[in-house]
């Protein structure tokens, strides 16, 4: 795991810039922040806050990376890796609602109402 970060912050700032066909694609950023998201979803799971403060600085950097790569030309993803883009983007929320829940137990004996609201 310590690679992928040192992997982040190469691509992140490079010395010299590097030619197309070696910048990672878009969808590989989208697919570390999913991992990374997942990892906090784990460590949230285990109550380790520590944990999840590093994998959400984690996922700061891996954003502010993919928002970087998005600039370029060579940036658009075609049909399939769009639909796996959005998979990747379910994922990423479903973990954030399950830290939610860890973090906020108390917001689940409410859910009922909020649904009841968004519903009317």
């Amino acid at each position: 795991m310590p690679n992928d970060l040192c992997e982040v912050v190469e691509v992140a700032k490079p010395a010299t810039p590097r030619p197309a066909s070696l910048r990672p694609s878009v969808l590989h950023h989208y697919e570390a922040i999913a991992l990374a998201s997942s990892e906090m979803r784990a460590a949230a799971q285990a109550a380790n806050w520590i944990e999840v403060a590093r994998h959400e600085e984690r996922c700061g950097v891996l954003i502010a990376v993919l928002k970087a790569a998005a600039r370029f030309p060579n940036a658009t993803l075609n049909a399939m890796e769009d639909e796996c883009r959005v998979q990747l983007l379910r994922q990423i929320l479903n973990d954030d609602a399950q830290i939610r829940g860890y973090s906020e137990p108390w917001i689940e004996p409410i859910t009922a109402y909020i649904s009841t609201a968004r519903s009317r």
